[in-house]
């Protein structure tokens, strides 16, 4: 009686199970959100339909009902295994995309440059900078000078000796920053560099070694305070260089001439040197990957790389109020060489002691993206390459260039937006329609 009694209970169990089950299968075939390809002028993207969207919340799990996803053209593939879990995440204010972030699905290198290739008018990845035509009599001036031997040897207060001595490192990131700026350092540590450099980016691979020094001088008057607590920050994170000399917006490129011979003395077999500021985020894996194409488009190994200052002639400060004026004896004529913009830049290893070593012979003049991208690189005949793929201020800005891989960098980012920005980059959700930055 009592094994009736079982069998007749373990029936009705399996038989609930069996319909909870098929109930479960029919409510993910009717509410999942089914990936689609999507191409609008600027992205390509996998993207979720509309129905029934509004049932799933932020980041919910459940089982892809596909075993394969795949995209075909200007887009990327992914493949999961069947019944794979793949975890969902969606902006609260998108109703367009919805993308797997499983570790499993990545982008290949050559699906990284997909969305940076598209809309550029047949222009190319990048722009070689020739000879600028409106200072072709001034040739003279852009030469090493006999009797010009600038002061740039500054003792290095702390020294990160040992950053680069476990690995060959490929990509030195090289951020100028200010004692008080405690908050910003870590925002950028635990976000965009802390996944790049430990391989954790949201699906992509960096395979390549990053590593990255926060550069500083010392307050006026606070020489010994300063040393003091970057000391200590030191011990705890090994990313500083304090170099002696006063930080000031006209030290700036003794600032960025130091990194330089830093990185010479201590870390000469990083491939690439990019300087980056507080203000700005580098979607690194893409960056990785657009160096590799900037070095065979150079056609050189000593090479510069960025955006160009964005009027075709960059003119000169001259306003004596202005932070970044340069009198006539600095530098006499009207317009600068093409620079490009200083919120980031990229330069090859090759070129690195080159700069250095001609900072030396040349006048200094105090911006110092002009200064070291236009004058020293144009003064020791580098190659110069603009692309549009960096970043430039001053203009609306989408969340989705980075997300999506169509920009290398954001800047002009102040801490909020640098965390909204990042957790759209690790939830690999956006909406191309809704403007992040102005």
């Amino acid at each position: 009686m009592c094994q009736k009694l079982f069998n007749r209970r373990f029936l009705q169990n399996l038989f609930a199970l069996a319909l909870a089950s098929l109930l479960m299968y029919l409510s993910l075939q009717i509410s999942c959100p089914v990936f689609s390809n999507t191409c609008t002028t600027y992205y390509c993207k996998p993207v979720v339909q509309k129905s029934d969207l509004l049932s799933f919340q932020l980041n919910r799990t459940f089982v892809a009902k596909s075993s394969k996803v795949s995209f075909s053209g200007d887009n990327f593939s992914q493949v999961a295994s069947s019944g794979e879990m793949n975890k969902l995440s969606a902006s609260p204010t998108s109703s367009t995309v919805i993308t797997s972030t499983s570790r499993d699905l990545f982008l290949s290198r050559e699906e990284l440059l997909k969305n940076i290739s598209r809309n550029l008018d047949g222009l190319g990845l990048f722009e070689t900078i020739d000879d600028e035509e409106y200072l072709k009599n001034h040739s003279d001036f852009f030469a090493p000078r006999v009797g010009v031997d600038n002061y740039l040897d500054h003792q290095i207060l702390i020294q990160a000796e040992d950053l680069c001595l476990r690995d060959e490192t490929f990509l030195l990131i090289a951020i100028p920053s200010v004692i008080g700026h405690k908050e910003e350092r870590d925002a950028i540590r635990r976000t965009w560099l802390r996944s790049s450099e430990t391989n954790a980016w949201p699906r992509a691979r960096v395979k390549e070694k990053v590593k990255h020094v926060f550069f500083f001088g010392y307050k006026k008057g606070s020489r010994e305070e300063d040393l003091k607590n970057l000391l200590a920050e030191s011990v705890f994170y090994n990313d500083i260089v304090m170099v002696d000399f006063e930080d000031s917006y006209r030290n700036l490129t003794l600032k960025m001439l130091a990194a330089l011979r830093w990185t010479g003395n201590f870390c000469e077999r990083a491939e690439f040197f990019l300087k980056v500021d507080e203000d700005t985020m580098i979607n690194v894996p893409l960056m990785i990957e657009f160096l590799l194409h900037a070095r065979v488009a150079a056609k050189s190994e000593q090479f510069v790389v960025g955006r160009k200052h964005h009027h075709e002639k960059p003119e000169v400060v001259r306003n004596k109020d202005d932070r970044w004026v340069v009198g006539d004896l600095e530098y006499p004529f009207r317009y600068y060489p093409q620079y490009m913009l200083g919120h980031s830049y990229a330069i090859s290893r090759a070129a690195v002691p080159v700069i250095v070593s001609t900072a030396r012979r040349i006048r200094l003049v105090a911006p110092e993206d002009a200064f070291i991208t236009g004058i020293a690189v144009k003064t020791a005949r580098i190659p110069r390459l603009s692309a549009r793929s960096f970043s430039m201020c001053c203009v609306v800005k989408y969340d989705c260039d980075v997300v999506w891989n169509k920009k290398v960098a954001m800047t002009s980012l102040d801490l909020l937006h640098l965390e909204k920005l990042w957790t759209s980059v690790a939830q690999q959700s956006c909406d191309d329609k809704i403007v992040f930055l102005k």
